[in-house]
C-alpha cells in the first residue's frame, strides 16, 4: 500500500501531465468536455482513489460500480479518509453506496492516454455481462465522475492478453485510478447499505480532498511462484466480468532472454495486490 504522501505526489504528476496535453494514445474512446466552475472559490476536488485489484464499472448512465472481488486470504473491504468504513466478511449486505453532493458534469476518460485497451473494455463492442452469479465479495456504488484517471502504471513486467494473442511486451497497467468529482467545501460523504451509513471525516489538502478504497489485508507473494497472489487477484476480477476473454503473466525482456519468455525473479516484497491491474469497463448495460 503506497504512504498518503505518495499518493498525494502521483496524482499531482498526472494533473501535470493533463495540463501540459498528454501523451499519445493506445488506444481511443469516446470522451467527453466537462464543464465545471473550477475558478468558484467554493469548489473543490474529491479524489476517490480505488486500488487494485478492484474492478470499475461505468454503466451508459454514467453511474459507477467498484467491484470487490472474492479472493482467499482478502477478509475486508475499506473506504478510508480521516477515520475508516468497513466492508467485513461477516456483514450479511456488502452491497454499499459512497453518498456525496456533487456538481454534476459528463465523464472524461483517461484523459492522458495511459490505459491499454487490454484492461479498458468498452462493452458495447466487447460483450461482457456484470457479475451475473453475484460472486462478488461486495461493490460501492458511485455517482458519475468527471474523470477517471490512472495514476500508478506497473512497471514489474506484467502483461494482459487474449488467450489466443501474443503478449505485449511494453504495456503498463493501472494498479491506482482516481475518480474524480467537484463538489463543494462540505459535501457530505457517507457509506451506506441497506441498513447503516458510516459518515466519513475529510480532510482538506487545499482544493483537493481524497478518499481511499481498497481490500485487505495485505498479502506476501510466493518467491517460488512470482505475483501468484496477483495473478489469483487478476483471475477474480475476470470472473466477475463474464464472457470476458483475458488472461495474465509476468515477462521480463532482456538482451539475453526471448520475447514472451517467463522470468522467475527472485524477488520478496509485500503488497495489497498492487500488481493486479485495475480493469475498467464502460458502456455497461
Amino acid at each position: 500500500m503506497k504512504t498518503s504522501s505518495k499518493l498525494i505526489c502521483a496524482l499531482g504528476a498526472c494533473l501535470s501531465i493533463s495540463n501540459l496535453g498528454g501523451c499519445g494514445s493506445q488506444g481511443s474512446g469516446p470522451t467527453t468536455s466537462v464543464n465545471t466552475t473550477a475558478q468558484d472559490k467554493d469548489v473543490y476536488t474529491l479524489d476517490v482513489l480505488i486500488q487494485s485489484p478492484l474492478t470499475i464499472i461505468q454503466y451508459k448512465s454514467g453511474e459507477i460500480e467498484a467491484l470487490l472481488p472474492t479472493i482467499d486470504q482478502h477478509t475486508y473491504g475499506y473506504v478510508k479518509a480521516l477515520n475508516d468504513c468497513g466492508i467485513k466478511e461477516d456483514t450479511l449486505d456488502r452491497d454499499y453506496r459512497l453518498s456525496f453532493a456533487l456538481t454534476p458534469s459528463s465523464t472524461n476518460i483517461d484523459p492522458n492516454h495511459k490505459m491499454p485497451d487490454e484492461v479498458r473494455i468498452d462493452n458495447t463492442k466487447e460483450a461482457v455481462k456484470i457479475d451475473p452469479g453475484k460472486k462478488r465479495f461486495g461493490k460501492i456504488g458511485l455517482p458519475m465522475p468527471r474523470e477517471i484517471v490512472p495514476i500508478h502504471l506497473d512497471d514489474e513486467g506484467l502483461t494482459i492478453f487474449k488467450k489466443v494473442g501474443t503478449k505485449p511486451m511494453d504495456h503498463l497497467y493501472p494498479t491506482l485510478i482516481a475518480l474524480r468529482y467537484t463538489v463543494s467545501a462540505d459535501p457530505g460523504v457517507s457509506l451506506k447499505n441497506s441498513s447503516t451509513s458510516c459518515p466519513l471525516q475529510i480532510e482538506k489538502l487545499g482544493k483537493e480532498m481524497m478518499i481511499r478504497v481498497g481490500m485487505g489485508p495485505a498479502v506476501e507473494d510466493n518467491d517460488n511462484d512470482i505475483h501468484k497472489h496477483a495473478k489469483l487477484a487478476f483471475a477474480a476480477e475476470v470472473e466477475l466480468l463474464q464472457g470476458l476473454d483475458r488472461d495474465i503473466d509476468y515477462i521480463r525482456k532482456t538482451d539475453k532472454e526471448s520475447v514472451g519468455m517467463d522470468v522467475k525473479r527472485k524477488r520478496k516484497h509485500r503488497t495489497s495486490d498492487c500488481q493486479a491491474p485495475i480493469l475498467l469497463v464502460t458502456n455497461a448495460d
